[in-house]
């Protein structure tokens, strides 16, 4: 590695001489190869619960599970009413032989990988803050940042081992819908976050936008610029709780889950390194989801492909918010003329067409069902706009920035008031899990899309919440200072 100082350097690194590609290289192999070792785990145990539907032909998955509730058990908890086998887990031990190991082992596992994840951020945000002048973006890898990567090496690991030998996740305990809610909300905060380079719709509206109706309708950024500041702390929520929601099952939807968390955490784990802020890597952060909820969707979908199955809103839902909003992180792309910029959604819109012109519902009717596509699309959207309110209305409550560090480092009792926010952004946390155990518990019979968006509200809300309760920036002041690796590269890829 090249090593110069920041204000002579001349020389340029090539890509894979970069510390942050390397550990990036080295995240992307990790997964590949323990996703492998899941397969082979579950092959050795002859595991092969695909879904629900494969409950009674496969040869270990009678005594593993119970069946989905695909007709209502009334009365029974967690199998009855609206939706029963939507809010139904089917990877999970039947209840009755779920004990106080099986669950206290995970929820200890998971607790431990959350609060070390969230102290490692902690520390990062204290090592920038401490040297002002460092540069904040570096191809260099810092002690923070290997202390990430082996946190979340080490918990992949031992999630692993834990399926293994109790097999439970936190899925005994919480809904179904919390996980998905948890990622859906830090999706949100994505296109929130992004949405000062890439607008939200076909690259607009920008800063490069200067027309009268671009300037009235574009948001205000400094909610933005807030999110962006403190966002590690509910992706490494959203992400850390999802992953430990799941037991490691040896399926595609489990693997492609497990590989979307990992590369989340990853993604954390680079912060403040040029990687971090690549416009491909994150374009690909963003898609992978697809990828994702089109397999689930294709696996649990039963044998009735065609008529029953929800492959068509997932996959095509988001595809369109890919090529509306999400492909525009790419700078090339927003500077084409409008026209080509529709190009690749009106390419799908066509795809879409074509494909419920055959893709019946339960009654062989086609064409029918082509109003799902905008489910996703619509949640996300409506959202948007929400959160970034939410947001702005409590920034106005407790306007950012309003002290000085100096002022707070000279006032004890603003310090005090630093650790009060800490401690009830910490609450807020827990209180967010509680409501997860409470869904759960009290065994709502709502449809799982009705939890979701009440879940995804109060989520969003609360994230918003304790990010202002981060506004005032006295972390500094209060930690004893450590040593700050002065390490900087000439290679400054810079944010597209």
């Amino acid at each position: 590695m090249v090593k110069q100082s920041r204000e002579n350097s001349k020389e340029q690194v090539s890509v894979f001489q970069r510390e942050d590609v390397q550990y990036w290289l080295f995240g992307i192999i990790f997964i590949l190869g323990f996703n492998a070792s899941i397969y082979v785990a579950g092959h050795l145990r002859h595991w092969d619960a695909t879904s629900g539907f494969t409950h009674n032909t496969s040869a270990t998955s009678k005594d593993r599970f119970l069946p989905e509730p695909f007709i209502e058990e009334p009365g029974v908890k967690g199998r009855h009413g609206a939706n029963a086998d939507g809010r139904w887990y089917y990877w999970k031990l039947p209840p009755d032989q779920a004990t106080v190991v099986t669950r206290l082992s995970v929820w200890l596992c998971y607790a431990g990988h959350q609060i070390l994840i969230w102290w490692v951020i902690y520390q990062a945000q204290l090592s920038k803050s401490m040297d002002p002048g460092m540069t904040k973006y570096s191809s260099n890898v810092m002690n923070f940042n290997k202390k990430a990567v082996t946190i979340n090496v080490l918990f992949h690991i031992l999630h692993l081992l834990q399926t293994h030998v109790t097999y439970d996740a936190t899925a005994q305990d919480v809904s179904v819908a919390s996980s998905q809610s948890s990622v859906i909300m830090m999706a949100i905060f994505v296109f929130v976050i992004e949405y000062k380079e890439r607008g939200l719709f076909f690259g607009w509206p920008t800063l490069r936008d200067t027309g009268t109706l671009s300037k009235t309708l574009r948001l205000d950024y400094k909610p933005i610029d807030l999110i962006r500041k403190y966002h590690a702390y509910p992706f490494a929520w959203a992400s850390t709780y999802t992953f430990w929601y799941h037991p490691m099952e040896n399926t595609l939807g489990h693997v492609t889950g497990i590989f979307y968390t990992w590369i989340i955490l990853l993604q954390g784990s680079l912060m403040y390194t040029h990687m971090h802020t690549n416009k491909y890597w994150r374009l690909f952060l963003e898609a992978w989801v697809a990828v994702h909820g089109y397999q689930v969707a294709i696996q649990t979908g039963g044998p009735a492909l065609l008529g029953t199955t929800m492959w068509p809103m997932f996959a095509f839902g988001f595809l369109i918010m890919i090529t509306v909003t999400q492909i525009f992180t790419i700078g090339a792309l927003r500077r084409l003329p409008l026209l080509l910029r529709l190009v690749p959604f009106l390419s799908v819109l066509t795809l879409i067409i074509y494909s419920y012109s055959w893709i019946p519902n339960e009654k062989g009717q086609v064409w029918v069902r082509m109003p799902e596509v905008t489910r996703i699309a619509a949640t996300y959207y409506m959202f948007v706009p929400l959160t970034w309110l939410i947001l702005r209305t409590l920034m106005k409550l407790q306007p950012y920035g309003s002290h000085s560090q100096r002022k707070l480092a000279d006032n004890p009792k603003s310090t005090l008031k630093h650790y009060v926010n800490l401690c009830f952004a910490f609450l807020i946390y827990l209180m967010m899990i509680w409501l997860s155990v409470h869904v759960q518990k009290e065994d709502w019979t709502f449809h799982v899309i009705a939890i979701m968006v009440v879940l995804v509200f109060v989520f969003s809300t609360a994230v918003c919440i304790t990010t202002v309760m981060f506004v005032q920036p006295a972390m500094e002041t209060w930690l004893p200072r450590q040593p700050v690796d002065h390490r900087d590269n000439s290679s400054t890829p810079k944010r597209d």
